[in-house]
């Protein structure tokens, strides 16, 4: 059944939540109750929004080694092993929700990354069928007061297998300036890569547990994710496949094309269907609160003959005061030489020229 808890109860303070750091007033997951003996009964909840530091005496290492092979805890996804006695001093109230046998639920937790070379966690599954299918992206803030300050996306991509290609059927991408980011829709049967990613912790020193998040599938039909640590081209070759069949705007001239889209993940991808070099010259004007996965407001980029390439990922900053703008335009130039990139590229990028599939 699905279950949820509460917190909030009239004769617990504050002061009282915040001494022992669990969240007031707050909704919880139910996930699994075990009984170690007649006077040792334990429940496993987890906070959906964040991560938890709540420690109970009397789950005891011993204890907890016992709870863990049942069921793992993990406190950067929110959930812990509380005591019976702790559980009903704490909370207040049990929701009990329709179960539907027809809808099953999957669950990853994992973390963005911190550069544009690090390598990424993609997510395979594979469905037997036609499905309705609905997929959820939370991000755990260290705390629940915290501000969201991040843009995060996730793309779902079709996959196939026997020649390696990704995006050719199905290349949707889904992003928000949250810490939410949702999808519905019916898929076909096949192949397919789920991959959650966010520029947004780029060239920042982020403890690693402000990076968790968690993916959640509710389909009409079975499946298992099956988490592949890929380098960062494997999400260019994605991206660039989601921002073509997605762009809100396009440029196609003969030798070359651009590509982009505005809405929740903001990108930008260069072709060259030449024989020459295409080099591009990105300058950014007028931006404010405003910043590129580039990390820089002129770019120079020089793609080789039958490339593609993503320019840049761009994302709006909610610090500050005032409105957020920005202006870019850009130049073309065909060449017979390779022309410096500016700023430079590590040898492993998710900007790197990336080759055209036949």
């Amino acid at each position: 059944l699905l279950i949820g808890v509460a917190t909030g109860r009239s004769d617990v303070s504050d002061d009282e939540y915040t001494r022992v750091k669990i969240h007031g007033n707050h909704a919880f997951s139910l996930l699994k109750v075990h009984s170690l003996s007649h006077d040792k009964r334990f429940v496993l909840v987890r906070d959906p929004h964040s991560c938890t530091n709540f420690e109970d005496k009397h789950v005891t290492r011993e204890s907890l080694d016992s709870l863990q092979k049942v069921q793992r805890a993990e406190r950067r996804s929110g959930s812990c092993w509380i005591s019976w006695q702790m559980f009903l001093k704490y909370f207040s109230s049990i929701t009990i929700c329709r179960w539907r046998a027809d809808m099953f639920d999957v669950r990853a937790d994992g973390q963005f990354t911190l550069d544009a070379s690090q390598p990424i966690t993609v997510y395979q599954f594979h469905l037997p069928a036609v499905s309705q299918i609905n997929i959820s992206l939370y991000y755990h803030k260290q705390d629940r007061t915290q501000r969201v300050l991040h843009t995060q996306s996730f793309l779902l991509c079709d996959i196939d297998h026997t020649n390696g290609k990704t995006g050719e059927l199905t290349a949707n991408i889904s992003g928000t300036r949250d810490g939410f980011t949702s999808w519905d829709g019916s898929l076909r049967s096949g192949n397919y890569v789920l991959i959650p990613f966010s520029t947004s912790f780029w060239s920042k020193s982020e403890d690693t547990s402000a990076l968790n998040y968690t993916v959640v599938i509710h389909a009409s039909n079975t499946l298992e994710l099956t988490p592949v640590e890929e380098p960062v081209t494997y999400l260019s070759d994605c991206l660039i496949a989601a921002v073509i069949k997605n762009a809100d705007r396009s440029t196609k001239e003969k030798d070359y094309k651009y590509y982009s889209t505005k809405n929740g993940c903001m990108a930008f991808v260069a072709e060259n269907s030449s024989q020459q070099y295409l080099n591009v010259t990105i300058d950014f004007e007028q931006a404010r609160r405003f910043s590129t996965s580039r990390q820089a407001f002129l770019t120079i980029d020089s793609l080789p003959p039958r490339t593609r390439q993503i320019l840049f990922v761009a994302e709006w900053k909610p610090q500050g005061n005032g409105t957020s703008s920005m202006n870019y335009s850009y130049l073309t130039e065909l060449c017979s030489q390779k022309s410096e990139t500016i700023p430079r590229l590590m040898e492993i990028d998710i900007h790197q020229p990336r080759p055209i599939s036949l």
